[in-house]
């Protein structure tokens, strides 16, 4: 997750970043917290769509303009890294 902050912190502004989680949103907030990192949380009320089923965590995915998955990352992954960086700095150029 500090990848993910500091890709939040250097993009912020020109992409979303959005944690999905089905734990309790109040350990979320507090583990956020404790931290020090501020990024967007949601819980859903109900299953994902299809398109996103989930069967290990952590999931990544990056999604363009219009929602395309670009990448779909499963497990530990550095999201500050020059690639993913130059991926997101492609898609801003559309």
């Amino acid at each position: 997750m500090p990848s993910i902050q500091a890709l939040s912190n250097d993009y912020d502004g020109k992409i979303s970043i959005v944690l999905v989680s089905n734990e309790n949103p109040e350990i979320i907030a507090a583990f956020l917290k404790k931290k020090n990192y501020n990024l967007k949380v949601y819980t859903p009320k109900t299953q994902a769509p299809q398109t996103f089923q989930v069967n290990s965590i952590p999931r990544t995915f990056l999604l363009d303009k219009l929602g395309n998955i670009i990448i779909d990352e499963s497990g530990a992954a550095n999201w500050n890294s020059e690639k993913v960086r130059t991926t997101i700095d492609q898609l801003l150029k559309l």
